[in-house]
C-alpha cells in the first residue's frame, strides 16, 4: 500500500514483535507512538497505564525495561526514553486503526494534563482523539500563552 521498503521492514518487525511480546506490550507501543516527538518522560508513561492501582498493562517499568532490553526504546536518562529509530513510531502509527489512534491521543493527553504539560500539547492531543469539547477548552487556556509569544516575536 504505497510502503517505502524501509517502512515495510520496519512493520515486518512490528509484525514479528507482536508475536513474540503479545497485545499487552504492543498496545503500550502504540500508545507510546502518538505523543510526538522523539522523547518522553517516565512520569508521562506511568501516567498513561497506570490508573492508581495494578495497571492494566501489568508493571510499566517490566515493559518499559523489555522493550530497551529488545532495542525498541533509548535509555536516555533514568527519567527518559526514546524510540530507537524514529520510522517505528510513524509507521506503527500509520498502521493503526482510527479507534486505536483516538483511544491513545486521549490517554495522552489525560496523563499530560494530570502532569501539567502545555495547554497547547494537551489540546492537541485531545482534538486528534476527538474529544473537542476538551480540545477547545485547552486551547482556550493556551491562548494567553500564545498571543503573548506573537507579540513578543513581533518586535
Amino acid at each position: 500500500a504505497g510502503l517505502t521498503t524501509v517502512e515495510a521492514t520496519v512493520l515486518k518487525k512490528l509484525d514479528c514483535m507482536a508475536s513474540k511480546l503479545g497485545d499487552e506490550v504492543m498496545n503500550f507501543l502504540k500508545g507510546i507512538c502518538v505523543i510526538g516527538g522523539n522523547r518522553f518522560e517516565r512520569s508521562l508513561l506511568e501516567a498513561m497505564f497506570q490508573t492508581g492501582g495494578p495497571s492494566e498493562f501489568g508493571s510499566v517499568n517490566l515493559i518499559i525495561s523489555d522493550l530497551v532490553r529488545r532495542r525498541v526504546l533509548n535509555k536516555i536518562d533514568h527519567t527518559a526514553f526514546s524510540f530507537k529509530t524514529a520510522m517505528l513510531p510513524r509507521v506503527q502509527y500509520s498502521h493503526m486503526l482510527a479507534s486505536e489512534r483516538r483511544t491513545a491521543h486521549l490517554r495522552v493527553a489525560g496523563a499530560m494534563s494530570k502532569l501539567k504539560y502545555p495547554p497547547y500539547t494537551v489540546g492537541l492531543h485531545y482534538y486528534e482523539g476527538e474529544n473537542y469539547t476538551k480540545a477547545l477548552h485547552w486551547f482556550d487556556l493556551a491562548l494567553p500563552g500564545l498571543i503573548e509569544k506573537r507579540e513578543y516575536t513581533k518586535d
